[in-house]
């Protein structure tokens, strides 16, 4: 009885060890992502607007801390965060929106949870 119970404290204690070590290397994982969206989201990106918001092309810029459109809207940039699958950052405008930014190569796709961000930004550029 004494062998079972020691054998179950070594294994649970294996088990939380692995998780912690899993979740460690997780978070690293995802600040690396994080950072290599910032860094590949820095530049100027043209993009055609929804037909709902007027269909023009606008041109993004991106700098680490702030974004900008000939569209008119600027906003710093807060934090850049990840949540889930994604890289979003914060922006001060008025309703504190984010907005969801994944590059893969010279495209780059937005979307966000406020209309701030339907208003002012296409869903899909091209790095300019």
């Amino acid at each position: 009885m004494k062998i079972k119970a020691i054998f179950a404290a070594i294994a649970v204690a294996a088990v939380a060890l692995m998780a912690t070590s899993c979740y460690k290397s997780d978070t690293g994982n995802n600040d690396a992502e994080v950072n290599r969206v910032k860094k590949a989201a820095v530049g100027t990106w043209t993009g055609k607007m929804s037909e709902l918001f007027g269909g023009k092309t606008v041109e993004v810029t991106f700098t680490e801390t702030k974004v900008s459109t000939t569209g008119n809207f600027t906003a710093n940039i807060k934090s850049w965060n990840w949540s889930g699958s994604k890289v979003y950052v914060t922006l001060d405008d008025e309703m504190g929106s984010n907005m969801y930014v994944e590059v893969s190569g010279s495209t780059m796709k937005l979307s966000g949870d406020s209309t701030t961000i339907l208003a002012n930004f296409p869903s899909t550029l091209t790095k300019k």
